[in-house]
């Protein structure tokens, strides 16, 4: 179509989000989706016309806040996510042993908001206005705090459960058959990795008789091969951790990497309640 009107709108923070639909298995639904294709609940994330359907997520028709030239519901963060996928799930037991329903209204809202080198956090409780508690921070930590996050649960994922020893086919295998199986036979020369933070190791006098004679047989630079070998060891050994251990070691590398950042911005924070 054709441009009718443009407006130009005063902020502090933007954002742009693309209309969401629904996908094509239910989007013809009738009773179950909004004209949009998405999926109508209540306040206990139960479809009205068909009780035993539940839905969260962007897949959830969003009602309206506030009446806007372009109509939007409030946005849903991972926090809130989560949240609504355990009541949805209280709720499906509920209604299996016939027990009072959960209510996911009010919501609260938590975000972490990565934008660039810098990043905003803030907490919204109930998460549409009026609210009790309306804060927010802002400053490089939280696009630190969001990289670590991720990290943390990344991780958590990949390591191993405990009591189970590294696979065959480990860190360390993999780097040794790396160097093994170049063409010739005799693995090129590489020099040391750049980049990286220097980290002064004191191996006693066998072990580092032995690192030197391997590198030299390789062909490698004795710092670079046990940079590589000590990475791989590392991955190695975090499969050994259990998820206390896990935990633990996202505390402390969150810790050492705030410490490590070269700004240390106070930040700046609201309070009030009220929006």
């Amino acid at each position: 179509g054709n441009v009718n009107q443009t407006h130009t709108l005063p902020y502090a923070y933007a954002m742009y989000w693309p209309a969401f639909g629904g996908v094509p298995g239910v989007r013809s639904a009738t009773g179950l989706v909004n004209d949009r294709g998405l999926v109508v609940v209540d306040e206990y994330l139960r479809n009205p016309d068909y009780p035993n359907v539940f839905a969260l997520g962007a897949c959830v028709a969003q009602p309206t806040v506030v009446k806007t030239p372009v109509p939007v519901g409030a946005p849903d963060s991972v926090y809130s996510i989560t949240k609504a996928c355990e009541i949805v799930v209280q709720n499906i037991l509920a209604l299996d042993s016939d027990a009072p329903l959960t209510s996911h209204v009010p919501q609260r809202a938590k975000w972490l908001t990565d934008m660039g080198t810098t990043g905003a956090t803030y907490l919204s409780e109930p998460q549409v206005p009026l609210r009790d508690i309306n804060w927010m921070r802002q400053g490089r930590w939280v696009h630190q705090a969001k990289v670590d996050f991720e990290k943390y649960f990344v991780n958590k994922i990949r390591l191993q459960p405990t009591g189970q020893a590294p696979a065959p086919a480990s860190k360390i295998a993999g780097v040794m058959s790396g160097l093994l199986a170049k063409p010739g036979g005799t693995p090129a020369p590489m020099s040391a990795p750049g980049g990286g933070k220097p980290l002064e190791i004191r191996l006693p006098p066998d072990p580092c008789i032995e690192l030197r004679a391997l590198a030299r047989s390789l062909g490698r630079e004795p710092n670079a091969l046990a940079a590589e070998l000590l990475a791989a060891a590392v991955s190695d050994a975090k499969s050994y951790l259990n998820e206390a251990g896990v935990e633990a070691m996202a505390l402390s590398r969150r810790e050492l990497l705030v410490e490590d950042l070269p700004e240390r911005q106070p930040g700046v924070e609201f309070h009030g309640g009220g929006t």
